[in-house]
């Protein structure tokens, strides 16, 4: 095994559970009290689920990198560059944007909206910054 490789997934997963999984518990909570803003609730989720998914498939890219077949194709093709910087910088872009939006929703949603949003952004932040 590569440590290199799987240190990466590794360091993903932590930074999940310290930003992605509170985001989480807190969608939880606004679940729990009724969402009055649906479309904002399921938008929400949705960035959550954005970042497992660009996990998997930047992971799933270290593991072929590591066969020889597939490690002249995905090192020079630009699917490794859109995965690992753009898919990042466009999602911590919506994330902002989820962070405005937090003005639409009632008094009482506010906060949900916002911390869930914000914790998000600064993962997708930090993932662009310090993807190691």
């Amino acid at each position: 095994m590569d440590s290199e490789r799987y240190g990466w997934c590794i360091g993903a997963l932590v930074k999940f559970a310290l930003l992605g999984a509170p985001a989480a518990v807190t969608l939880w909570f606004w679940r729990r009290r009724g969402p009055d803003s649906q479309t904002l609730y399921y938008f929400s989720w949705a960035n959550i689920s954005a970042y497992l998914l660009w996990c998997a498939a930047i992971s799933f890219m270290s593991i072929l990198g590591g066969t020889q077949a597939y490690r002249d194709w995905i090192n020079y093709s630009g699917i490794t560059a859109t995965f690992a910087f753009l898919i990042p910088l466009l999602s911590s872009f919506g994330s902002f944007v989820l962070c405005l939006l937090f003005v639409m929703v009632k008094q009482g949603e506010r906060k949900y909206v916002l911390l869930s949003n914000v914790l998000m952004l600064i993962l997708w932040i930090v993932s662009v910054v310090a993807p190691n």
